[in-house]
């Protein structure tokens, strides 16, 4: 059974991204693995303070699971407390996973200028599809699907994965394509017709293409405002080793206004690692 690893905190902003995963585990019949971890990034917190903040985060775990065993009863939840940086954690655990979930702070557009968000250092370095999760109402969206469309082979992964969401979800598909002026006008090109064949080849049906001439960044954030789900592709190296974001994934998930999947060029479903831990199942 594929896991889906959602990242907890004891946050309302984390209990967004719970919540979010719950409902997806639900319809997949997928297992949920609950992590929290306490951070001591450099091994510099003293064992008392590390007795203290472990303490906290069973706390915090035994609380997550009550919240999921309430709210999806027939989801098969685990759980894990783990010692490091919590992001760094997390991407190594998507070695094994079918998707990880966190939530982020992010609920808005904030162009020029730049916050911190330790969310964009898992999506960046994440081998499986990694779910950021604002706190914004979003169940009862109708907007759809959208996807990114350029001619990255990333880009054809991402359309790839947003098909499968929709023919899952019934949910409308939009596929957005960003042209410069010199096609200023053009109904389609070479690279969404490509795109579009393969996503109807998952869906069945033809999806919606929507050409616009604005910057990717821009047009994708605008669809967080309305979409259920935005998926963005992420160039790797082969191996697996991350390139980072890319600006546009980057420029997105600052600005984001609704959930957002990053999607990796390779995914890899190695072994998983071997880190501090103790789990408990339910």
């Amino acid at each position: 059974m594929s896991a889906i690893v959602v990242g907890v905190d004891g946050s309302t902003i984390g209990r967004a991204a719970l919540t979010w995963a719950l409902d997806r585990a639900a319809e997949l019949h997928h297992e949920l693995e609950l992590v929290h971890v306490v951070a001591d990034e450099w091994g510099t917190v003293g064992l008392s303070a590390r007795r203290e903040l472990r303490a906290m985060g069973e706390t915090t775990l035994a609380d997550a699971l009550e919240f999921a065993r309430a709210a999806q009863p027939t989801v098969p939840v685990r759980a894990e407390i783990a010692e490091g940086v919590p992001m760094m954690v997390l991407a190594e655990l998507s070695a094994g996973a079918e998707l990880i979930a966190v939530g982020t702070h992010k609920a808005g557009f904030v162009r020029g200028q730049v916050f911190g968000s330790q969310s964009l250092q898992l999506a960046a370095t994440s081998r499986a599809p990694v779910a950021v999760i604002p706190q914004v109402p979003y169940r009862s969206r109708r907007g759809g699907i959208a996807v990114g469309v350029d001619d990255s082979v990333a880009s054809g992964v991402a359309v790839e994965f947003a098909a499968r969401e929709a023919a899952r979800t019934g949910e409308r598909l939009t596929l957005v394509r960003c042209i410069g002026m010199r096609n200023h006008g053009a109904a389609s090109d070479a690279v969404i017709e490509r795109a579009m064949d393969a996503a109807e080849c998952i869906l069945g049906t033809r999806p919606h293409a929507r050409m616009v001439q604005r910057p990717p960044a821009e047009a994708l954030v605008e669809a967080t405002r309305m979409m259920s789900l935005v998926v963005i592709g992420r160039p790797t190296r082969s191996g697996g080793g991350g390139r980072g974001l890319g600006h546009v994934a980057h420029d997105v998930l600052i600005n984001m206004a609704g959930p957002v999947v990053v999607v990796p060029e390779l995914v890899h479903h190695a072994e998983r690692p071997t880190h501090r831990t103790e789990r408990t199942a339910r």
